[in-house]
């Protein structure tokens, strides 16, 4: 990562309790990736937070060339997700990627010849942008 990532200071102080809990989690890769994140994340208040950078709670628009069309998806905190189609929990590889992210980054998914490319090519919504600083 070439520049620490945004986070609004309310995602900051939901998600910490998230990783100080990970030994409840599986994915302790995810958990540690996603603790680096935070510990180096430059923090700024929901109302300052750019259009363009991932929060919680966003939707984004995700493109790949191993798929025939973007995929929309949703940020969630895993304790939130209530089965609908599309949501993506930042305790996920790729949500934790996409947190902090800005339109325009790509992310290699697995590994070896499995691997593909996919790129962030929207936000369809974003909390602060909309001003739903509840969520």
């Amino acid at each position: 990562m070439t520049s620490n990532p945004t986070l609004s200071t309310v995602d900051f102080s939901r998600l910490m309790p998230l990783v100080t809990a990970s030994a409840a989690h599986d994915q302790q890769d995810v958990v540690d990736q996603l603790d680096e994140k935070l510990a180096s994340a430059r923090l700024v208040e929901p109302e300052t937070m750019h259009g363009d950078v991932v929060t919680m709670n966003s939707k984004v628009l995700l493109s790949s060339p191993a798929w025939d069309a973007p995929r929309e998806y949703r940020l969630v905190y895993p304790g939130e997700r209530t089965g609908e189609s599309g949501e993506l929990s930042v305790l996920s590889a790729l949500g934790a990627e996409l947190l902090g992210a800005r339109i325009g980054a790509r992310f290699a998914l697995g590994s070896g010849p499995s691997s593909r490319l996919v790129e962030l090519s929207a936000l369809t919504y974003q909390p602060e942008a909309a001003g739903d600083w509840h969520l």
